[in-house]
């Protein structure tokens, strides 16, 4: 195999290659079986850090390599890539002094490239706990002082220590530990030092996630050293804010490595910055870091939360006036966790965090909304597990404690409906029937309120409504809601049509239009015709369905098995529209204000495969980028050459049409049968009058008739031919005007140019040249003046004169094409 190899890297080398993508998944294959070393040894790289010319012609196997190493070593990567990456780089500096830009760029992308290739080799490596110890030094040197170079390093560390974890490789683990003490402070470093950029700014990312897998690992002693370190630099009062907030975050990633007067000392610190209400950046920290203890499964971190649990619903409790509004989110899950955690009922903490979970109900931010909407569905669930009492009367009551928000402002109220939305949406299957009933009375009484804020939430709580129960639970309630529609003011009408459009929607696919219509009283104009539209749209949906089903099943294409799946949270339910409807000024027969034109999303795919990737820095990288989707051209090429020639019925016949016999046949053959000799026009003629009842459903031997019709005449056999009144005058007419084309051309006027001198081509007419056939005739007087007589007089005169020299006859005449420009 190794010519075979080496056979087609010359071919890769060779002018205008034309299958590299094929020869490069042929090598990858090879990579991936032989490995990189037997590879490199057959195909090496030519590259020395020395080259002149910037052609690096093997460059193309760092991408193969990169996408096929599987189960390596490190210590290839120290011996053969690690000298080779740092010789590109001393010669990107040397150059870049020098003032070679070219040079110094190629070099420094080869050397990146070639650092790229250390996360493959640490995804299974063979020899960790020989060889990590030989490369450990470059990669800590690598995170500390190189910025371009952190992200892959930090992600190959990350890659070592879970494939270690994974196989339970002990001697590995502990090899890769022994090295903490030296990368952790590094990382911290990273992590703390304030970014320049969205790019060090995802370095300070990757450093955190590669501290977190890091401490793992480490030692109980190291953790504890790094969390009194920390520890103490939050307490200064001098440190810079961003410090400040940066060792939140690193205590919030040692926290579960910490023994109970650890996390007491942060605890009692965290409680100081949450009852801050001046600094709103470092009192989420601290909720974050109340999260990450009340949430953390550790063993200490349990043991701590049993014992301090009533401390923290107080805290908790007492914070509430002062928590800033960026502080919500973390609040809220906070809150989550406790009450998961409480046993028994507290009355008072609920009367607390019920409202101020409604009320983030409406918060901008979807986080927020996310964790109010899941304390709320904690609350319900919590309660069942305190009270002895059936779950009908927990609901009711759970039910009764929200609905009092109903009474109040109309923000508090509008959040209450969406806070009651979630509630039907969660326990559907537990709601009693007259709660439910109860429910939508009072959301529907609203919708005819003039506040907007209202009137959304209650749409949004008849949209939820209708989609969690079954249609057998809808029914009756539907005239409810159709009159409570009907019942919206004007402005909430026009300001809220697509809601409106959309519940519509679903009581029409649900219900049927005629039985939603029957609800709308007559003198609504507007939602009759909007009922309309929607009947129409959904019964062309149902058309175009059975169409695409009909051209699938006749094409014969295995289409995939697709399974339409059901909403799972509520914010899709909210989120869901059907494009496919019409636009509401249409609905409304207006013409509409003119609206602003959305920005087309622009779709880009590239061209690749699994073992032919795409490489960026390539120049003809561009090329394989492409605006179709190639799935979609492949399915449509397929149906397109898929042609059985037969369609087939939906039980698997064929349906075979016998065409030899068809109606426009025996047409043709019956004309022919009754004038084969007439021309184009009176074969017009016996179309038009006889056609028609060539075609009609009669029998066989009927078909052949000339009429059925009492009132058409028979067909004129009779063909006109002679001189005087009975000559052809259509054919008269037809050589007329051809004989009119001819003078026509062969004067040249229509060639002639307007704005120039000279001929032009025109649209339709042969190129300006006449073929002019050579006769005596054309001599006479009055065919000179047209410009043709000195031609043919000069033929004349000079064919004549050839005649009489070789004593040959002039008798006939000759006609010779001679092609004369027109002028």
């Amino acid at each position: 195999m190794l010519p075979c190899l080496k056979s087609l890297a010359d071919l890769r080398d060779s002018y205008k290659f034309s299958y590299t993508n094929e020869l490069e998944h042929a090598v990858g294959k090879a990579v991936k079986s032989m490995g990189p070393e037997v590879v490199l040894q057959v195909i090496p790289l030519q590259i020395t850090g020395e080259e002149t010319s910037y052609e690096f012609k093997r460059s193309w196997l760092l991408p193969v390599l990169r996408e096929n190493i599987e189960g390596s070593s490190l210590k290839f990567f120290m011996q053969y890539f690690l000298p080779l990456a740092t010789a590109c780089r001393k010669q990107s500096i040397a150059l870049s002094e020098e003032n070679d830009q070219v040079g110094s760029h190629s070099y420094d992308l080869l050397q990146i490239q070639i650092w790229s290739l250390l996360p493959k080799f640490s995804t299974n490596p063979t020899d960790v706990k020989d060889n990590f110890k030989s490369i450990a030094k470059a990669l800590g040197t690598a995170i500390a002082e190189r910025k371009d170079l952190r992200v892959v390093v930090m992600s190959s560390l990350r890659r070592l220590i879970a494939w270690c974890q994974a196989n339970k490789d002990e001697a590995g683990l502990s090899e890769l530990a022994r090295f903490s003490k030296n990368y952790v402070p590094i990382l911290f470093n990273v992590y703390t030092t304030k970014p320049i950029g969205s790019d060090e700014e995802g370095q300070r990312l990757a450093a955190f996630e590669t501290v977190k897998v890091y401490l793992n690992i480490s030692t109980p002693e190291l953790c504890a050293e790094l969390f009194d370190k920390a520890f103490e630099k939050l307490s200064q009062d001098e440190s810079d804010a961003f410090v400040k907030e940066s060792v939140f975050d690193l205590l919030r990633a040692l926290l579960p490595h910490q023994n109970q007067e650890r996390l007491t000392q942060l605890f009692t610190r965290s409680i100081k910055s949450v009852a801050d209400a001046t600094n709103n950046k470092e009192q989420k920290k601290a909720y974050r870091l109340l999260e990450e203890l009340c949430s953390n499964e550790s063993k200490q971190c349990r043991s701590f939360v049993d014992k301090n649990l009533p401390k923290i619903c107080h805290v908790l409790l007492q914070s509430l006036s002062k928590s800033a509004v960026p502080s919500k989110g973390p609040r809220l899950r906070c809150l989550t966790h406790v009450v998961m955690k409480l046993e028994k009922c507290n009355s008072n903490m609920l009367q607390q965090i019920v409202p101020e979970a409604i009320l983030c109900c409406k918060d901008i931010n979807e986080r927020c909304r996310t964790a109010a909407y899941n304390l709320l569905t904690e609350i319900g669930k919590a309660m069942q597990r305190w009270l002895d009492k059936p779950t009908d009367d927990i609901i009711r009551d759970y039910l009764g404690l929200i609905m009092a928000g109903l009474a109040g402002s109309p923000t508090l109220a509008s959040a209450t409906i969406l806070a009651l939305a979630k509630i039907i949406y969660e326990f559907r299957d537990l709601i009693p029937e007259d709660m439910r009933i109860l429910l939508l009375d009072n959301v529907t009484l609203l919708m005819t309120s003039a506040s907007r804020e209202i009137v959304a939430s209650t749409l949004s709580f008849v949209k939820v409504y209708i989609t969690s129960f079954p249609v057998s639970v809808v029914a009756p309630s539907i005239s409810t809601i159709v009159k409570s529609l009907v019942g919206m003011t004007e402005d909430c009408k026009r300001h809220f049509r697509t809601k409106t459009r959309d519940i519509l929607d679903r009581l029409v696919r649900k219900f049927g239009a005629e039985n939603i219509s029957v609800l709308v009283p007559a003198s609504d104009i507007v939602m009759h015709k909007r009922l309309r539209n929607l009947r129409k749209i959904h019964s062309k949906k149902i058309r175009d369905k059975e169409q695409r089903k009909q051209e699938n099943s006749d094409d014969d294409i295995d289409e995939p098995f697709i399974i339409k799946s059901y909403s799972k949270t509520i914010d899709e339910i909210l989120a869901e529209s059907d494009d496919s409807d019409l636009e509401d000024d249409e609905m409304l027969g207006k013409p509409g204000p003119s609206k602003k034109k959305k920005t087309k999303q622009v779709n880009a795919w590239i061209q690749e495969d699994e073992d032919n990737i795409m490489d960026f820095t390539d120049v003809a990288a561009s090329r394989r980028i492409t605006a179709t989707n190639p799935k979609e051209a492949v399915i449509k090429e397929q149906k397109k050459s898929k042609n059985t020639g037969f369609k087939t019925a939906p039980d698997g016949r064929l349906i075979i049409v016998d065409t030899s016999d068809g109606e426009e046949e025996r047409v043709k053959r019956v004309q022919r049968h009754l004038a084969p000799d007439s021309d184009d026009d009176i074969e017009e003629d016996q179309k038009s009058n006889t056609g028609i009842a060539m075609l009609s459903p009669m029998g066989r031997k009927r078909k052949l008739s000339v009429s059925t019709n009492a009132h058409s005449e028979p067909v004129m056999k009779y063909q006109a031919g002679g001189s005087g009144i009975h000559r052809p005058v259509k054919v008269a007419k037809k050589q007329k005007a051809k004989k009119k084309d001819l003078q026509g051309l062969t004067s040249g006027a229509v060639y002639r140019s307007k704005k120039a001198r000279g001929d032009m081509k025109r649209k339709g007419l042969p190129d300006p040249y006449a073929y002019v056939p050579l006769s005596r005739k054309m001599l006479s007087k009055s065919n000179k003046l047209n410009g043709l007589g000195v031609v043919m007089e000069a033929w004349g005169n000079g064919g004549m004169q050839g005649h009489f020299e070789r004593g040959e006859s002039t008798g006939g005449e000759r006609e010779v094409g001679v092609v004369t420009a027109l002028a």
